[in-house]
């Protein structure tokens, strides 16, 4: 990842949601999870906002929920400023009645072309994160699903629009393991980009975090237990 950042001449490289063009029914739009950028980079802007946002700021609470404080009420208008094209919260109808908490809303609307032109000294690496690494079961305790299960997963929210699960194609624990697992994994990335599933992020842990680690490893047929193996560490063979 931090290659191909480089070779690609960016500063910064993150997720966002609703660049595959799909919806996404949380009001939020950039994932904190995953941020990395070169030094003077983005962050120099992040901070100094972030200072005068939660500390010198009259209303904290501004930026909604305090877990999307950095990503969305800090990152994201700073993104915006180098691509006005950047799909918003906003004018996500999945929403709903949750586009006030929208990291767009009340913000200083860079992307109407107030201040002039989109920045264009740096380049940004910006990907769907539903693309790569967030499962679209990732908020149904894949952790424990069965990679040779044939029975069918809980598919209630494949019709709802802006739902993690919504459009999946697989119909089973196994099908959904060769599908948006192994597929992307195996998947070849053109020369130059790092690959597409270069790691998994993990929601819910219930299980991991209350078995021992003898009966995680013990679990063969686990996702868990592949995602291990597919990483290539050496305790899970």
């Amino acid at each position: 990842y931090w290659n191909e950042m480089v070779a690609m001449g960016a500063s910064f490289r993150g997720y966002l949601f609703r660049l595959n063009g799909k919806p996404w029914r949380l009001a939020e739009s950039v994932v904190d999870w995953f941020l990395m950028s070169r030094r003077e980079g983005i962050f120099s802007t992040a901070v100094r906002n972030g200072v005068i946002i939660m500390g010198d700021g009259t209303n904290a609470r501004s930026c909604g929920a305090w877990s999307g404080a950095l990503a969305d009420c800090v990152l994201f208008p700073i993104l915006t400023m180098f691509n006005y094209s950047l799909p918003r919260c906003g004018d996500d109808t999945s929403v709903g009645s949750n586009r006030d908490h929208c990291p767009d809303a009340g913000q200083v609307p860079w992307w109407t072309g107030i201040s002039g032109p989109a920045r264009n000294d740096t380049r940004l690496l910006l990907q769907d994160p539903r693309d790569g690494p967030l499962l679209p079961f990732a908020f149904l305790g894949m952790d424990d699903w069965n990679v040779t299960d044939l029975n069918m997963p809980d598919l209630s929210r494949r019709n709802v629009s802006g739902a993690a699960m919504f459009g999946v194609r697989c119909r089973t624990y196994k099908e959904c393991w060769k599908e948006y697992v192994l597929k992307r994994f195996h998947e070849k990335p053109r020369p130059g980009e790092a690959p597409v599933l270069s790691f998994v992020r993990h929601t819910q842990c219930d299980e991991p975090e209350t078995r021992s680690r003898e009966a995680l490893l013990a679990a063969k047929d686990s996702y868990f237990y592949n995602l291990l193996r597919l990483s290539g560490l050496a305790a899970s063979k």
